[in-house]
């Protein structure tokens, strides 16, 4: 069995949660995940192994975006409304509104909020 951490733990509370886990539960085996910008970086805890982190290759964009839905994701995150985009690309509002929807359920967020913090998180808007 694998546990993975709660990321945002201070990293002695981790340290402690750590320790716990492997004192109660001996034959588990706990990694960190950590997101550094355009790194992902995977850590053995404590007593878990003495291979030490390994370098992973950044995941930038998983999800696949088609052009139109980029260029309505940047116009979102530059704060045009659903009028105001749909006038820019020649397109109606509820063609917007469609590619809004599936860009929502692409990123998996519920609101326009979510979407512009995700797609930030993953530059994927300048």
């Amino acid at each position: 069995m694998q546990v993975k951490m709660i990321l945002g733990l201070p990293s002695s509370e981790e340290m402690n949660f750590s320790r716990t886990v492997r004192r109660l539960y001996p034959r588990v085996r706990i990694v960190n995940l950590m997101e550094f910008e355009q790194e992902t970086t995977v850590q053995d805890m404590p007593a878990a192994t003495p291979a030490g982190p390994l370098k992973l290759a950044p995941q930038r964009n998983p999800v696949e975006l088609t052009k139109r839905e980029e260029e309505i994701l940047q116009l979102i995150a530059e704060e045009y409304t659903s009028q105001e985009i749909a006038g820019r690309l020649f397109i109606s509002m509820r063609t917007v509104e469609v590619h809004r929807l599936n860009l929502t359920q692409k990123l998996s967020v519920r609101n326009v909020a979510g979407l512009v913090k995700e797609a930030v998180r993953r530059g994927l808007v300048k």
